[in-house]
């Protein structure tokens, strides 16, 4: 091939006659492939840069998903504290349940990256409550659990008990609403929803009147189940801590029912890592 002058002339020609930003390139999202960018003069209609290939009716997902936040109930949340502080607790637990009342599937974050349920936060405001406090609360709280619960199809409705569960589990019907619903999803052999139930009388209620180790027995034979004899053998342990009588036939039973449950915890294995939110603990065990 032969370059002479002329031809070098011309092709310096044509590129002194194109702008400069006609070739400004631009990576695409994937890093894969360059996506041309034209940009016209400033007096010019600026045209849009061209679509990358394969990402079209994406553009609402590309900057993740969104999370469900209210910054009206945020808001309510920061007066009621406010007020807590401020010792006007009657105030305070009535915007407290107005917010938990409205929550639904709302998140609640304290440092923008970590995201909680917002009815939880608000149930675990109400157990750290002084005992003047959480009197308050429970002046009309328990009268409208009680409400809920006389208009129940018997003492076992599933979804009164669920209501009461759900909205005024701090009142002084919370922790029993707790404890009746968590039997029924054991007794239907829902595991994890009656883990939930069990759990949240032992690690959130603050003055339950339900005896303790018999709600860790019941975690016990749910575990069990489930088959994680790791975790059915410390909710066991919890029991006995809690006044759990070795010799009592339940107790008994749910020992037996534990020993022939295998050591298949993640936990025990070379394997398992752990980060912020926890780990492979659940792996090869039932959700």
């Amino acid at each position: 091939m032969t370059v002479n002058s002329t031809s070098i002339r011309t092709v310096c020609l044509l590129l002194a006659l194109v702008p400069a930003t006609s070739f400004i390139p631009t990576a695409s999202l994937s890093g894969l492939q360059f996506v041309p960018l034209r940009v016209e003069a400033a007096d010019d209609e600026a045209e849009k840069p061209e679509a990358t290939p394969g990402l079209e009716g994406l553009g609402e997902y590309l900057g993740g998903a969104s999370l469900k936040t209210d910054p009206d109930l945020m808001a309510r949340l920061d007066k009621a504290e406010q007020y807590r502080n401020d010792g006007n607790f009657r105030v305070a637990v009535r915007l407290w349940q107005s917010v938990l009342d409205e929550s639904g599937d709302t998140l609640y974050t304290d440092d923008g990256e970590t995201y909680f349920a917002l009815a939880r936060r608000i149930e675990d405001l109400l157990a750290g409550l002084t005992s003047e406090g959480l009197a308050a609360y429970r002046i009309a709280a328990d009268a409208d659990a009680a409400e809920i619960l006389a208009a129940a199809r018997g003492e076992n409705d599933p979804q009164a008990l669920g209501r009461v569960v759900k909205s005024y589990f701090m009142s002084s019907l919370g922790d029993d609403a707790a404890f009746r619903l968590g039997c029924l999803y054991l007794d239907r052999y829902d595991f994890t929803g009656s883990i939930r139930l069990f759990k949240k009388i032992v690690e959130q209620y603050p003055d339950s009147s339900i005896a303790l180790d018999q709600v860790w027995l019941r975690i016990a034979v749910a575990y069990a189940w489930t088959g994680d004899g790791d975790s059915a053998r410390e909710a066991l342990a919890q029991a006995a801590e809690h006044g759990a009588d070795d010799a009592d036939r339940l107790y008994e039973s749910v020992a037996a029912l534990i020993a022939e449950t295998p050591r298949r915890s993640a936990r025990t294995s070379p394997a398992a890592w752990q980060g912020r939110l926890g780990g492979n603990d659940r792996i090869n065990l039932m959700p």
